[in-house]
């Protein structure tokens, strides 16, 4: 994948930050509340019977699935957001930066003309001063220091534009397949809900578990809960930072 053009907004990227992590921790609050209560009752009602079975296998083999895939795929989100978010640190650890291609390959092109008017008068002024050096004891200008000056800005520049597309080549498309992929198997998943042989007052029990789907969707939920837990360390001190930085963002805001 390249980039045409990309603008990128450290204020941006930081609201839309906090405001996914806000939303998704109160999403997957919600659904462990919703998980708990259909334990609860699966495991306390007192209705028997086959009807009963087939209510408590379905709530607890159907729902506690979808509900365990929702949560798990929101984390990954929340996750591969804070991932990305810190990844941009190393190309510019700056609180306020706005990257933007457009702007910087129109600041090259200017660059690049300063250069070129820099040489111009250079050459006029040795001109002339030439024409006096029989007479005068006059140094030629150097200006080489000038020279490295702007090209090491120009490297700097290109160097920044081909980070950026790079961080965003490797890295987004990883995060957002990782994404996707539990999001197909949860809408796999899904589109069984409701067909005959997950109707709740005739399930069977195992019958929705061990459909290859929900294999699969099993799986996944395994590798990326297993993956949070690994790497939650690292995550909280990401919020740490971030934290830190919002605080004294705010603290700077309030005394102006």
């Amino acid at each position: 994948m390249k980039m045409e053009g990309f603008q990128i907004n450290y204020t941006d990227l930081s609201d839309l930050f906090w405001e996914y992590k806000r939303k998704i921790e109160n999403l997957i609050e919600n659904i462990d509340n919703c998980i708990e209560r259909i334990s609860m009752f699966t495991e306390n009602a007192v209705f028997t019977g086959k009807t009963g079975d087939a209510v408590k296998s379905y709530l607890g083999e159907a729902h506690i699935t979808i509900l365990s895939g929702i949560k798990v795929t929101a984390q990954t989100l929340l996750d591969n957001m804070a991932a990305y978010k810190d990844g941009y640190r190393a190309i510019d650890s700056s609180t306020n930066f706005k990257l933007d291609e457009e702007a910087i390959q129109e600041f090259r092109k200017k660059l690049a003309s300063n250069y070129e008017d820099t040489d111009e008068y250079t050459g006029k002024i040795r001109s002339v001063l030439s024409e006096v050096t029989d007479i005068s004891d006059v140094g030629m200008p150097d200006s080489n220091g000038v020279f490295d000056i702007h090209e090491q800005m120009d490297s700097d520049l290109i160097k920044l534009v081909s980070n950026v597309n790079s961080y965003e080549r490797e890295n987004v498309v990883r995060l957002e397949n990782s994404v996707e992929l539990l999001l197909e198997n949860l809408q796999s998943c899904l589109s069984k809900i409701g067909l005959s042989q997950c109707a709740i007052e005739s399930y069977e029990t195992g019958s929705f578990i061990t459909g290859k789907d929900v294999g699969a969707l099993n799986t996944g939920i395994k590798i990326f809960g297993d993956l949070h837990e690994k790497n939650k360390e690292a995550y909280d001190e990401i919020y740490e930072k971030e934290q830190k930085i919002k605080d004294e963002a705010e603290k700077r805001k309030t005394q102006g």
